[in-house]
């Protein structure tokens, strides 16, 4: 018995550190796209866990300042507090991208809890677009 315990525990502690290190998307995503085929260099600017008013408005001036654009990953709680941050972001011309609700870790999710997650419609009422 105590074996087995000490085995289950080894096994969590594992997948925890695991967890830390390797981008559970990996596991669940099928169909992404991590390479492509150019003619031409090309460099895709992202930024994750926003729209935040210390970080976001700071990204926004310098891509403005070189006239450039990224893609914002925003979580769907950050955006409840920060809609006109995630306003701006779309208005200055930015990619507006579906992080999640709440960024918790959903490797274990079932397909429903994965749909309530990303909440389909959230962001574009909070845009208005």
């Amino acid at each position: 018995m105590a074996g087995s315990v000490a085995i289950l525990f080894g096994a969590i502690v594992l997948l925890s550190l695991a967890s830390l290190f390797f981008d559970e998307a990996l596991f669940v995503r099928k169909g992404t796209i991590y390479r492509g085929t150019y003619t031409h260099k090309v460099v895709a600017l992202t930024f994750n866990d926003g729209p935040a008013p210390e970080w976001t408005p700071q990204i926004l001036k310098v891509l403005n300042q070189y006239k450039v654009k990224a893609t914002f990953f925003m979580l769907g709680n950050h955006v409840a507090k920060f809609p006109d941050i995630a306003k701006q972001v779309a208005q200055e011309g930015h990619e507006i991208g579906n992080h999640t609700d709440d960024h918790h870790g959903i490797f274990w999710y079932t397909e429903s809890e994965l749909e309530s997650e990303i909440r389909p419609g959230r962001m574009k009422q909070q845009f208005g677009v």
